[in-house]
């Protein structure tokens, strides 16, 4: 089974093309959609997380409530950096788990393909157990605009949100392959049609 790894910025699209390659047969794991499972229940990744930011991030159920966590990490001073290192290394590893396990399970199915859509791909290093990595790219301007919309968010921000991620530059120099995501919803979804054809069913045996 091959493991495509997808990832690019907020609004770049990869939604979009996770489904497109959902319809032409890949099994895809929303890494975004697997953390709020697991948080969302008492669970090994939420005791870590209570150990190491305290109980009072936690609802009444068990779970972990995301705006209280953020307000621990992402409240300033020279620590933030370390806070926010401990947040991603408990999270990444309790997510890879899972991801590893579901890819399991899908292979042992005899799925031709599957689909890991993860932001940070490249920074929690999983693109190295991924065939082929995908990076989606779409103009600031055009991102701005579907995570104010999408998300709620104010201009500012969306504004923020977006200066805190890579560039377009570092999607280019680490995946494999971009799409860009300049035209309409048809376009994107062609695009991502002939990158598997000419990328994953070609290289099947």
């Amino acid at each position: 089974m091959q493991i495509i790894g997808l990832t690019g910025g907020s609004g770049s699209g990869k939604g979009v093309v996770s489904k497109a390659f959902a319809a032409l047969g890949a099994y895809c794991i929303d890494t975004d959609a697997l953390y709020h499972a697991i948080i969302s229940q008492p669970s090994p990744c939420v005791e870590e997380l209570k150990e190491r930011f305290g109980a009072d991030i936690l609802t009444e159920k068990g779970a972990v409530c995301r705006p209280l966590l953020a307000a621990k990490v992402f409240c300033g001073g020279a620590e933030e950096k370390v806070r926010l290192a401990s947040l991603n290394d408990i999270t990444h590893r309790h997510i890879l788990a899972e991801t590893r396990r579901l890819l399991r399970l899908e292979a042992e199915k005899g799925r031709i393909a599957a689909v890991v859509d993860a932001p940070l791909l490249f920074e929690s290093r999983f693109h190295t157990e991924c065939d082929v990595t995908l990076a989606v790219l779409a103009p600031r301007a055009v991102r701005l605009s579907r995570i104010i919309e999408r998300d709620g968010l104010a201009a500012s921000a969306a504004e923020a949100r977006l200066a805190a991620q890579p560039t377009d530059d570092f999607y280019q120099t680490q995946a494999d392959f971009c799409i860009v995501n300049d035209g309409s919803l048809d376009d994107l979804i062609e695009k991502a049609t002939l990158f598997w054809h000419q990328n994953i069913i070609k290289s099947q045996p």
